[in-house]
């Protein structure tokens, strides 16, 4: 009766495990504090079966531990091994069970065999049934330490537990195994509708959405950034005169050369038709400036359907920093006013805000209050 009360508690817990798990992967943390919270789940789980142990008559105990340090290694790997093994030392020297000493061979095998699983089987196989019974059969095997630590009665104890370490390995691993991977499968349809609500279908950036997100956050955490908003020159021009499908050539040609000219923090966006943002962190405006060049050597030198007579493709960027106030004015405000002196001044060129202040009269105020509404009348990419 014991055994099969300790039996349904693994069982029990392997079915909790698993909703745990899928709510560490979902938490977006660093991978390394990730696998270290999924080991001590695996650790406490083994904790509470730690506490109601089956006791024989020569003394040889029984509580699952092993099962759990096992499946921490196969799911988690090296780092969630260690946490719960760690988690179940302390437990173990604080509740005067066992020292460490006499446990290692039955830790080292779980580790060893949790392991050897991932590496060698779960890369060909995956979470299959078969990869899967594999695994909780290699589990049930640790049972065979009994003959060793047992004083004399190893091979009673053996035969006594081991169909019950059997069948809770077999359906601990069908169980976790499954349901860990229904958790990793719905993650990943949700981080796929998360980046298709984020990203441009034409040009394959991140949208207007994401660029919201990401400037409004960065504003938020007071995170040095410069802001380059870029336009196409005479767009509607290259619609009107050669299609739409050439517009959307043009379209993926600029997105294309602006994801190879942002390096390391710069994240390029499509906001809305012909205009593209750039997001450059911890970057000053002079480097910002030689980016929007880059930027825009890079497209004025595209060449697109030679034969069709296309004119070169050009683009006007305005550029503004979080290092320096733009003269009271929000930055998307203060990049808009670059921008449009680029346009005024024959387009085909990058202004930033310290141009803007240099030009004496370059606007009037009606222009001047209407920049703040430039991106709240944005269309949505077509």
């Amino acid at each position: 009766m014991e055994l099969l009360d300790l039996a349904s508690r693994i069982v029990g817990l392997m079915a909790l495990l698993a909703a745990i798990f899928g709510a560490i992967e979902r938490s977006g943390m660093p991978a390394m504090v990730r696998k270290t919270a999924i080991g001590f789940a695996f650790g406490a789980a083994a904790c509470i079966c730690m506490m109601f142990p089956v006791v024989f008559s020569d003394g040889t105990s029984v509580n699952g531990r092993s099962v759990f340090l096992a499946f921490s290694a196969a799911f988690g790997g090296p780092i969630s091994f260690v946490a719960a093994t760690g988690m179940t030392s302390i437990v173990h020297e604080f509740a005067g069970a066992v020292p460490f000493t006499k446990i290692m061979e039955s830790t080292l095998a779980a580790a060893a065999i949790g392991l050897a699983w991932r590496h060698f089987i779960y890369k060909r196989m995956g979470k299959s049934y078969v990869s899967l019974l594999m695994l909780g059969f290699s589990i049930s095997l640790v049972s065979l330490l009994l003959l060793k630590v047992s004083s004399g009665h190893g091979l009673s104890i053996f035969l006594k537990t081991y169909p019950a370490a059997l069948a809770v390995s077999l359906l601990s691993a069908i169980i976790l195994g499954r349901l860990i991977e229904r958790e990793m499968r719905h993650i990943r349809t949700e981080q796929r509708w998360k980046e298709n609500a984020s990203t441009d279908a034409l040009s394959l950036l991140s949208n207007k959405r994401a660029f919201e997100s990401d400037y409004t956050r960065a504003l938020e955490r007071n995170e040095p950034f410069s802001l380059i908003i870029l336009d196409i020159d005479h767009f509607k021009r290259v619609n009107d005169t050669y299609g739409h499908v050439t517009g959307d050539e043009v379209i993926m040609a600029a997105a294309k050369a602006m994801t190879s000219a942002c390096r390391f923090r710069s994240m390029p966006y499509r906001l809305g038709g012909e205009e593209f943002g750039i997001i450059a962190y911890d970057v000053g405006i002079a480097d910002a400036v030689s980016l929007a060049e880059n930027v825009r050597g890079s497209i004025a030198a595209l060449h697109l359907h030679p034969t069709a007579n296309l004119p070169a493709v050009t683009i006007s960027a305005g550029v503004v920093s979080s290092f320096a106030t733009a003269d009271g004015r929000d930055l998307l405000s203060a990049a808009d006013a670059a921008l449009y002196l680029a346009k005024n001044q024959g387009r085909n060129r990058v202004i930033s805000w310290n141009d803007v202040t240099k030009t004496e009269s370059a606007f009037t105020e009606a222009e001047i209050i209407s920049f703040p509404k430039a991106h709240a009348k944005m269309s949505d990419p077509k």
